[in-house]
């Protein structure tokens, strides 16, 4: 039996062409054995009819909330999550159809806790390397010092020099799921900024085995009316 992918994705009234491109990129994965948690964070009608279509994918499902911000939703999704490992995707991003098959076949085969990928950066219709030019240019398990640099990567700009641009940020990355439950992990819902930095920290700390994967997988798209922004 394959294991099975619990993708998360929280959604707070995002524009159609961001939503609906973040779900047509859960789609069209080459890995088909996901399941797929919409968690609605209190979004109006327009926006629940932007991804209500998806809900009739057997997959699909969707859990709506009173607006309790992004922490909770994301703790929500784990929450109902029934996968062997959960990945984030931020409903304004996507993804390229390779990334779950790419990053299952990773972790597994590491035995890791955590798996780290590389990103793009989406400004219009171009997308940049948003990895920092001194990253890891190899797969590989992180040794005590790249851990160490990673950990410190949460707290430091990237002019310092870290290998690891995107230290703090949930996406990109892939944790295996009961890793998370024995160590009792979720995102701080009384802090409004660096609550993905926080758990991220606390998962870093804890993890015996984090595997880095030299692939760009994820799309980070650059919206000035996301919700971060």
């Amino acid at each position: 039996m394959k294991e099975l992918i619990s993708i998360i994705v929280p959604i707070y009234n995002v524009k159609e062409k961001f939503l609906k491109k973040c779900l047509e990129s859960i789609m069209r994965q080459t890995y088909k054995n996901i399941e797929v948690i919409l968690v609605d964070d209190g979004s109006d009608k327009w926006c629940r009819n932007i991804y209500e279509p998806f809900l009739k994918y057997k997959n699909f499902k969707c859990i709506i909330q009173k607006n309790s911000g992004v922490s909770v939703a994301r703790n929500t999704g784990m929450a109902n999550a029934t996968g062997d490992y959960i990945i984030f995707i931020d409903s304004d991003d996507w993804i390229e159809e390779s990334c779950c098959e790419k990053m299952i076949k990773a972790i597994t085969a590491s035995n890791a806790d955590i798996l780290i990928a590389k990103a793009f950066k989406d400004i219009g219709d171009d997308s940049i390397d948003y990895t920092y030019k001194k990253s890891i240019v190899e797969n590989k398990l992180l040794d005590v010092d790249e851990k160490d640099d990673l950990i410190k990567s949460i707290f430091l700009d990237s002019k310092t020099g870290s290998k690891f641009y995107y230290a703090d940020t949930p996406w990109a990355k892939m944790f295996n799921l009961k890793f998370i439950k024995n160590n009792k992990l979720s995102f701080k819902s009384n802090l409004k900024l660096a609550e993905d930095g926080l758990f991220n920290f606390e998962a870093y700390i804890k993890a015996e085995k984090i595997y880095f994967i030299n692939e760009c997988l994820y799309h980070y798209v650059k919206n000035n009316e996301s919700v971060c922004n």
